[in-house]
């Protein structure tokens, strides 16, 4: 389910910039959170724009992975 949409950056690197935008998604217990680039920034902006967010599905291919766990010391 998607839970959240960040504000459009613009990222620069070797002298191109380019658009950013973060998601954050749950399931079943487990947070995700994906940086999108480029025309994908564009193509999250007109579905939002359709106001039909209720049954979103995102399919993540070719994604960089990080790990970060969060220990509870009790």
């Amino acid at each position: 389910m998607l839970t959240g949409v960040g504000t459009e950056r613009e990222y620069e690197r070797n002298g191109s910039a380019t658009k950013l935008n973060v998601i954050a998604m749950e399931a079943d217990g487990y947070k995700l959170q994906c940086t999108l680039f480029g025309t994908y920034v564009d193509e999250l902006n007109t579905f939002l724009a359709t106001g039909e967010t209720a049954n979103v599905v995102v399919s993540i291919q070719l994604a960089k992975v990080k790990t970060i766990y969060t220990f509870k010391i009790v």
